[in-house]
């Protein structure tokens, strides 16, 4: 007992012991340190990634806006075109002239291929010929 009681109390020891006990405490304040400056540095970095997705966001935003505008103008410069060119309720008018080539495309597939060559032979030949005349002039 005595020579642990000598141990703790001798100057030398006990100063190693607190050498080595200093020494610890500034490896783990220093990783500390080290361990505050990367949160740090990561809190940092993840706030420039905010800023960035807030501006490319907002850049987004212009685009989307900026979009809208030339499709809405392409739309009214449409209907304008129709208006011009087809009266009053262009779009019906369109629309009924759809639904029609699509029910003659209907009925002339049911149709034998010989009756509609031999229906459109008298069509087409006249038209063939009046072509190649003024070809040649």
């Amino acid at each position: 007992m005595a020579q642990s009681h000598n141990l703790h109390t001798n100057p030398v020891g006990n100063s190693e012991s607190e050498a080595s006990a200093i020494a610890r405490e500034d490896a783990i304040g220093l990783g500390a340190l080290e361990e505050i400056t990367s949160r740090e540095r990561l809190e940092l970095q993840l706030r420039e990634l905010q800023i960035e997705i807030a501006i490319m966001q907002a850049r987004f935003r212009i685009i989307k806006r900026q979009a809208g505008i030339i499709a809405l103008g392409s739309v009214r410069w449409m209907d304008a075109s129709a208006h011009d060119q087809l009266g009053d309720y262009p779009w019906l008018k369109l629309s009924g002239a759809s639904l029609g080539a699509f029910l003659m495309g209907q009925y002339l597939r049911r149709l034998p291929f010989g009756l509609v060559a031999l229906a459109i032979k008298p069509l087409l030949v006249p038209a063939i010929k009046a072509a190649s005349a003024k070809r040649r002039e």
